[in-house]
């Protein structure tokens, strides 16, 4: 892994892993625990934008009172119907 860039103080980190050409995304959550994802992008920019549209997104569930990251699986809402 190699680090690429920082964004918000920290908060947002992305990175390359070894063995694919996707850069991949941390995102601190309230909790101070981190969201590891895969933003399915190769260029930084396109990268940036889904990692920070990702941590805005959860902080603005967390201001209305909903959980901040979808943890959720879909056969859950597979088993409400």
């Amino acid at each position: 892994m190699a680090k690429l860039a920082e964004f918000e103080d920290g908060k947002i980190v992305l990175e390359t892993v070894n063995g694919t050409k996707n850069i991949r995304a941390r995102v601190k959550a309230a909790d101070n625990s981190w969201k590891v994802f895969s933003t399915k992008e190769k260029t930084l920019e396109k990268a940036e934008q889904v990692a920070k549209t990702t941590f805005f997104t959860g902080k603005s569930r967390v201001a209305q009172g909903q959980p901040e990251f979808s943890s959720k699986k879909f056969s859950y809402y597979c088993s409400l119907y």
